[in-house]
């Protein structure tokens, strides 16, 4: 926060990021004053015990003044531990620029103030016991004082570092007080003093008491992997000896694995990079590239790391080297049994006057300078750099492609790629990426696939990686190259995108695919192309069309003439309306919902047809929301059928309009076209909840902050882009809600 001066431009900090009062309008002179939160005016009033600290500072502030008043709430800081004084208002508190956050709301604590404290047990030596196929995947995390109890409860979050959250089963481990046993927590237990949830990587515990925390992974699958760091770290022994130290740990680690290092007058040899690892045994070796220096004979081997230690800990491994120039050029080499992993290329300057001993700046070995090493070296530098490079932009767009979004990178490459790689259940993304590698369809200097993939995808971070990685290494997009992905898997790319629950079970009927028991529409699809069912042939891709719903269809079909209903149906004009009548009829049917408060539900019948589903939501008038539904080719003078469906579900046959004999009978509707059964389906569920049931899910899904819903139609609006009601999730809110019903009975 800023103490700002209107009069005078000139700022002066005064307040410690770690104070959460609102706005503060006083009188300095003349002169109003008010505080700056990241360079924003802060529009909450609130007045706290500030004012009278406030009151009497002179401008410009002086540093003792700053210093007093830090100290009034923070008490220690660091990497590892931050320690706050938390009065009634509330507190967050936060390590490692937020990676391990403890947010305290207003009126939590007990009594007026008290001391609290969060850290990341570095130190600990008190692991866990883990079983062969487990590991530990977080930080250990302790909330301090131990046993503190509290009003309401609180949330602390931190990362984990599991790879694909499918392939593991979490376990979260508590330990109320240091001398106790670890107490495991299933993700599904019912607790009210400790919950937790898992989403984009991290854990979400919510507790009403202070312990030890950490989260436990059982690998489901063979292949399972965690996230590493792998830091190398270097340091002259003697004249001409010089010791190589590699380290794995937790990304949580980073900057105290660094700091430890340096304090022991060892030099960062390069930035830490990330590896996917195994739970197996791994073998570390490191290669020189330059035949100035030499690895000693008792390095030569390679060293292993046991699974048991790659579960837990932060095994290290030393390697003896012969100094040669002060330039230092090498690859580390880690493998697994079952796990491929790309060399570390190591190039650094070591410093010959650096002593046994002296701590160095930790960047000190990240560059090189033009004027101290010959071109060649910079050269090779340059490729290094390249490589380290590349080698990040597969790990993040890995990462981007995580999860159900890993489906749609195996469809994208079904052309490039065996049938075999692409079934295999215990690749992931970087497993994929690695194989075109190997095939030559990507490299260091050659990402036009990976643009191309990302740019179809539409994962806005994973273009901007491609785009960045490109712009940094000044790669060029080869435009004479031939397209790798074709229109047609394109087009269909986009129309899976857009298919409905229901799509899977027509397709799995139609081409009898039950007995291969499929999970999700993609593997479906994948299943389909492999045995030539599904290929870029018009017919083969009419009939598959027929099985989707109508947006996901429509665009399937492309131009090939078929629309979203038949045109022999009965609720197809067989001339198009005029452009009065059609306009005639829009005001009609949007004046009848809007007189029958009828907005929000029929927002809720449109959410599956509309890309953009903020649009949907933010709309105030069924003529706006009919807007968009002519703007997605889903209604036109010709194209009513989704007026109908609406007609049909909302059961307002009773519709009058002005032209309503130049269209057919509504009551003649027997089945919807547009509107899938899911859909159908949730709407029914909509009109049946009771505003008890409303308040009931509001409690049980938004238990931090609760959103207060005024109607089920603006639950349903926020559960479905939460994913929270799909076609088997729906079906367990059913059954939570009858078993509550029962049990107040």
């Amino acid at each position: 926060m800023v103490w700002v001066d209107k009069k005078n431009p000139i700022s002066h900090n005064v307040c410690c990021q770690y104070y959460t009062p609102a706005t503060l309008q006083k009188k300095n002179g003349n002169t109003p004053v008010s505080l700056l939160k990241n360079n924003r005016w802060i529009e909450e009033q609130k007045k706290t015990k500030i004012l009278n600290f406030l009151e009497d500072l002179p401008s410009p502030v002086s540093d003792q003044f700053q210093t007093q008043f830090e100290k009034l709430k923070v008490e220690k800081q660091n990497d590892q531990i931050m320690e706050v004084i938390v009065e009634s208002a509330g507190e967050t508190l936060h390590l490692n620029d937020e990676d391990i956050k403890l947010e305290i709301p207003s009126e939590a604590i007990k009594g007026e103030k008290v001391k609290v404290s969060l850290e990341n047990c570095f130190e600990e030596t008190e692991f866990p016991v883990l079983h062969p196929h487990e590991s530990i995947i977080s930080p250990i995390v302790k909330c301090g004082p131990e046993g503190t109890s509290f009003n309401k409860p609180i949330s602390l979050s931190f990362p984990h570092d599991a790879v694909n959250e499918q392939n593991w089963e979490f376990t979260l481990l508590v330990k109320d007080h240091i001398e106790d046993e670890w107490k495991p927590i299933a993700l599904t237990d019912d607790r009210k003093d400790v919950h937790f949830t898992l989403s984009n990587d991290r854990c979400y515990v919510t507790i009403n008491h202070f312990s030890l925390f950490t989260l436990k992974g059982l690998r489901k699958i063979f292949r399972a992997k965690k996230k590493m760091l792998l830091g190398v770290f270097g340091k002259m022994l003697a004249k001409d000896e010089y010791q190589l130290q590699t380290r794995l740990f937790k990304p949580s680690d980073e900057k105290m694995i660094e700091k430890k290092h340096q304090e022991d007058g060892e030099q960062m040899l390069r930035q830490p990079i990330e590896i996917l690892c195994m739970s197996e045994d791994m073998e570390i070796a490191v290669e020189i590239l330059d035949q100035k220096w030499k690895i000693q004979e008792v390095s030569k081997e390679p060293q292993i790391v046991t699974a048991e230690y790659l579960r837990r800990t932060r095994p290290s491994k030393t390697f003896l080297l012969i100094r040669g120039n002060s330039l230092l050029k090498a690859k580390v080499l880690l493998s697994q049994k079952s796990n491929r992993i790309d060399p570390v290329p190591v190039f650094c300057v070591v410093d010959s006057k650096q002593n046994p001993g002296s701590s160095k700046d930790k960047n000190e070995g990240a560059s090189l300078s033009n004027q101290c090493h010959p071109s060649e070296d910079n050269n090779t530098m340059a490729d290094s750099e390249t490589l380290n490079s590349f080698r990040d932009l597969k790990a993040g767009l890995s990462r981007c492609f995580d999860g159900e979004r890993y489906h749609w990178l195996r469809f994208l490459l079904f052309d490039q790629l065996d049938v075999g790689d692409l079934t295999n259940k215990d690749f992931n993304g970087h497993d994929l990426l690695n194989t075109l590698e190997d095939k030559g369809l990507i490299s260091s200097t050659n990402v036009n696939l990976l643009l191309e993939i990302t740019n179809t995808s539409e994962i806005q971070k994973a273009k901007n990686l491609v785009s960045k990685y490109m712009r940094d290494n000044n790669i060029q997009n080869r435009h004479t190259i031939r397209t790798k992905l074709s229109s047609y898997r394109k087009r269909l790319f986009k129309a899976l995108k857009q298919v409905h629950p229901d799509a899977l079970s027509n397709v799995t009927a139609y081409y009898e695919l039950k007995k291969y028991n499929l999970s999700n529409i993609w593997d479906a699809v994948l299943k389909l192309e492999n045995k030539g069912e599904l290929a870029d042939d018009l017919d083969k891709i009419e009939r598959f069309a027929g099985c989707l719903g109508g947006i996901a269809r429509n665009i399937l079909l492309g131009n090939s003439g078929k629309e979203i209903a038949s045109s022999s149906h009965q609720c197809e004009q067989s001339e198009a309306l005029s452009n009065d009548d059609f306009k005639q009829l829009i005001a009609d049917f949007a004046k009848w919902f809007d007189e029958r408060g009828l907005l929000n539900s029929l927002k809720v019948l449109f959410l599956e047809m509309v890309d953009d589903i903020e649009a949907v939501k933010k709309v105030t008038s069924t003529s706006d929301l009919l807007v968009l539904l002519i703007n997605s080719d889903l209604l036109s003078r010709k194209r009513l059928v989704v007026l109908y469906d609406t007609i049909k579900v909302t059961e307002q046959f009773d519709f009058q309009s002005s032209i309503t004999k130049k269209l057919s009978p509504f009551k003649n509707i027997k089945k919807c076209k547009v509107v899938s059964l899911h859909t159908v389906n949730l709407f029914d569920w909509g009109k049946s909840l009771s505003d008890s049931n409303v308040k009931s899910l509001d409690e049980q899904y938004n238990f931090l902050v609760l959103k207060e819903y005024p109607d089920s139609w603006s639950l349903i609006l926020d559960f479905v882009p939460r994913g929270l009601l799909s076609e088997d999730k729906i079906e367990s809110i059913k059954k939570m809600l009858k078993d509550e019903k029962q049990y107040w009975v």
